[in-house]
């Protein structure tokens, strides 16, 4: 597999002041981590990426706070709608972070593959089954 490098893009500026706490974390990991193959043009979807982060933890509150199940005044269960609209908010920013390749599979798919230090069992493993 050939890989190609991709244009340098520029450095979005600093998170929008009314990112949450969550947001402004998202914004400064794929920052650091994607800020090669980030354009300017990028900035917008980048930036819903982030508020999506904000309001898939303001609907897990919300569920947390409310439970999974809600009942009516007559006593009859349904389903608390936060669940069905952070499921479908989850849906999107999996395809979002694709997008923007912060998904093991995507980086694999550019060649991007992370280093990981081998764990104690890893390096067990590896003396077993390596010739002495």
């Amino acid at each position: 597999m050939t890989v190609v490098a991709l244009p340098q893009g520029a450095s979005p500026n600093d998170p929008p002041e009314s990112f949450g706490e969550v947001g402004r974390e998202i914004w400064s990991v794929v920052v650091e981590h994607a800020a090669r193959w980030i354009a300017p043009t990028d900035v917008p979807q980048l930036v819903r990426l982030c508020r999506s982060y904000d309001e898939l933890e303001q609907l897990d509150a919300a569920i947390e706070r409310d439970g999974f199940t809600l009942f009516t005044d007559k006593g009859y269960a349904y389903v608390n709608p936060a669940v069905s609209t952070r499921d479908r908010l989850e849906e999107r920013v999996a395809r979002v972070s694709s997008k923007f390749v912060l998904t093991p599979v995507d980086r694999s798919a550019l060649g991007a593959y992370e280093v990981r230090a081998a764990s104690d069992l890893q390096r067990l493993v590896d003396r077993r089954t390596s010739p002495a």
